[in-house]
């Protein structure tokens, strides 16, 4: 797989897969605003199967630890990536470490090129970047496809 690392913002990547930390617990700032506003139906889909007090629909809670929701409306997708319990937490690398094994259960990788956030960027991540780089490059390594690593998500 050849990653290339990007300084541009993840919501106006070119790849055919985007993939968008968020909570377990749905929130209204995240995940991403411009992903919410450039894909508007994607992020509808992504409401509908988070966990909420205040759920007044019949849609199942997709969302969890080690769990990832494909948003399949248009070329582009997007993957909602489980890495934090609520919005306000920090990222957990564990969630992440098995999220990661998630998707290369399911073979996105080797479906699709890929956008993926550079988590660990902001201090305010709770992780650390080149542990997040090293876990993406050792996950999808195996892949023919493209990855753009964005450090600014």
């Amino acid at each position: 797989m050849k990653i290339e690392i990007l300084h541009t913002k993840i919501a106006y990547s070119e790849r055919t897969l985007i993939c968008v930390p968020c909570a377990k617990f749905r929130a209204t700032e995240h995940p991403i605003r411009e992903i919410r506003k450039l894909f508007p139906m994607e992020y509808r889909h992504f409401r509908e199967h988070c966990e909420d007090e205040r759920r007044q629909h019949e849609s199942p809670v997709l969302l969890g630890r080690g769990k990832f929701l494909l948003s399949d409306f248009g070329e582009q997708k997007i993957c909602w990536m489980t890495v934090q319990n609520r919005h306000n937490n920090y990222f957990q690398e564990a969630w992440l470490e098995e999220v990661i094994d998630t998707m290369v259960e399911a073979g996105l990788h080797k479906k699709y090129d890929m956008a993926f956030p550079g988590l660990g960027y902001y201090d305010e991540d709770g992780l650390d970047l080149k542990n997040t780089l090293k876990l993406v490059y050792e996950a999808f390594n195996d892949s023919s496809k493209a990855l753009d690593f964005h450090i600014t998500y």
